[in-house]
């Protein structure tokens, strides 16, 4: 496990982190917390979700179709729409995205606004986290 942490770190460094590996390395560190391999709970899991979820909206808005995700999309990959809620809206306060609106089963929708800074706070979140990890799980 401390290897895919390092991984994350080190894309992160690269400015390389996808969405897809945050969203394989929730579901590894799910697998881990279940096995007993790692101190960890099943809210850093739901971090990790949500990170990658929030970097996947990136990646859907630099393809130029801000607006193509389906509610199914939400509901397959995380399981705390509460978390979700309250990192859209600190991206809001941080002038990071506009235009937040939920629909139907916690589904959000917004609008980045700078790509580059979205990427910045997804990075910074994500690595903030991975060191609470690492705090807990001392090579």
């Amino acid at each position: 496990m401390m290897e895919e942490i390092d991984t994350i770190v080190n894309k992160i460094n690269a400015n390389t982190l996808e969405s897809s590996d945050l969203l394989s390395f929730s579901k590894n560190l799910e697998n881990k917390i279940n096995q007993g391999d790692i101190q960890a709970s099943k809210d850093d899991v739901q971090w990790f979700q949500i990170y990658g979820f929030i970097l996947k909206k990136l990646e859907i808005f630099e393809e130029g179709n801000p607006y193509d995700m389906r509610g199914s999309d939400w509901r397959n990959y995380l399981d705390s729409f509460d978390k979700l809620r309250s990192l859209t809206a600190d991206m809001e306060e941080k002038n990071l995205i506009e235009n937040p609106v939920w629909h139907v089963q916690d589904v959000s929708f917004y609008d980045i606004k700078n790509p580059e800074l979205y990427r910045e706070y997804v990075y910074f979140r994500t690595r903030n986290h991975i060191e609470k990890l690492k705090s807990l799980n001392p090579p």
